[in-house]
C-alpha cells in the first residue's frame, strides 16, 4: 500500500470520526430537559423506591410504629397524579401564619438575608404542617423519606412549592429553590394528610400575598 493511499485513508477516517462526534454532540444538545413537574415526579418516584426498601428503612428506624407508617406510604399508588398545584408568594408571611411566631414586618433584613430567610421558611413549611397535624411519628416518617436533587433549569423564575395530589395517596410537596446560573435545588416531602391541599386552598382565600394555582 502506497504512502499516498495510507494518507488518503487516514484523512478519511479522521473525517468520519469528526462527523460522528459532531453528530453525537448535536444529538446530545437536542435532548429535551425535564420540566419542573417532571423533576418533581422523579423525586416522588425515588421516595416510593426508598419506602419500599425495607433493608434501607431498617437502617434508619427500629420503631414498629414508624415502620408501619412507611409501609402504608409504600403501598400507595403515586404512578399518576390527579393534579399539580403551584404555591408561590411571600413564604415568610405563610410561615408566620402557620406558626403564629413570626412577623416579618417586625424585623429589618438586608435583601440578601431576606432571601435566605425566605428560602428556609419555604423549605420548612411541609414539615411544619406534618408536625401540626400528623404528630411526631408521621413527621419522622416523612423526614426519613425526603429526597433532594440539584439540576439546571431556566423554567424557575422564583422560589415556589409544587403540590402533587394523588387519588389514593398522600400529597407530596416539592420545594424548588433558585441558585446562581439557573441552578435549582428541589426537595420532596410527603404531607401525611390527604386533606392538606383543600385546607390550604381555603386558608389562602383570606390573603392576597400567596397564590395557589392548578398547573396540571
Amino acid at each position: 500500500m502506497s504512502k499516498k493511499t495510507i494518507l488518503f485513508l487516514t484523512v478519511g477516517l479522521l473525517c468520519a470520526m469528526t462527523f460522528a462526534a459532531g453528530k453525537e454532540k448535536k444529538g446530545a444538545k437536542a435532548a429535551k430537559p425535564k420540566t419542573l413537574v417532571e423533576q418533581g415526579l422523579s423525586l416522588i418516584s425515588l421516595m416510593k423506591e426508598k419506602a419500599e426498601n425495607k433493608k434501607l428503612i431498617n437502617l434508619y428506624s427500629g420503631s414498629d410504629e414508624l415502620n408501619n407508617i412507611i409501609q402504608e406510604i409504600a403501598s400507595q399508588d403515586v404512578s399518576k397524579q390527579s393534579a399539580v398545584y403551584r404555591l408561590s408568594g411571600d413564604f415568610s408571611f405563610l410561615f408566620g401564619l402557620m406558626t403564629m411566631e413570626f412577623d416579618s414586618a417586625d424585623m429589618q433584613f438586608s435583601s440578601e438575608l431576606k432571601e435566605e430567610v425566605a428560602k428556609r421558611f419555604l423549605s420548612s413549611i411541609p414539615s411544619i404542617w406534618n408536625a401540626k397535624t400528623a404528630g411526631a411519628t408521621p413527621l419522622a416518617a416523612a423526614s426519613l423519606l425526603t429526597c433532594t436533587k440539584a439540576f439546571v433549569s431556566k423554567e424557575l423564575s422564583q422560589d415556589c412549592i409544587f403540590l402533587y395530589e394523588f387519588p389514593d395517596a398522600y400529597p407530596v410537596a416539592v420545594c424548588f429553590l433558585r441558585g446562581e446560573d439557573n441552578a435549582v435545588m428541589a426537595t420532596s416531602t410527603i404531607i401525611v394528610d390527604k386533606d392538606f391541599i383543600k385546607w390550604l386552598q381555603d386558608f389562602l382565600k383570606e390573603y392576597d400575598v400567596m397564590t395557589i394555582k392548578k398547573i396540571q
